[in-house]
């Protein structure tokens, strides 16, 4: 039971708004034109903002792609040289071992 105040009401009392085409003095082509226009008005960007805001974040992405592969090759180089120190280390102390 869904109660209101104290007093059992039904359950779906919910209401909604008539279609919008009930609503709008035109004839139904026209008052489709007209919310078609009027949405893309509001909520559409232009063509060639769009296009901009994709190639400058794909552009960023392969800038940070390149910066992260020198970083990855610079990280590597290094590690092969220090590697390569621990290796001449050891080979130096067998030498002096024997």
């Amino acid at each position: 039971k869904l109660l209101i105040d104290g007093m059992p009401s039904s359950v779906f009392s919910a209401t909604t708004f008539s279609p919008i085409l009930d609503r709008i003095d035109a004839p139904a082509q026209q008052s489709k034109d007209v919310i078609l226009k009027v949405s893309r008005q509001k909520y559409t960007k232009s063509k060639s903002l769009v296009e901009k805001k994709i190639f400058d974040t794909v552009k960023k992405i392969q800038e940070e792609e390149i910066k992260y592969k020198k970083h990855q090759e610079e990280y590597k180089k290094k590690m092969k040289e220090k590697r390569m120190e621990e290796h001449k280390k050891r080979l130096e102390e067998n030498k002096k071992k024997k």
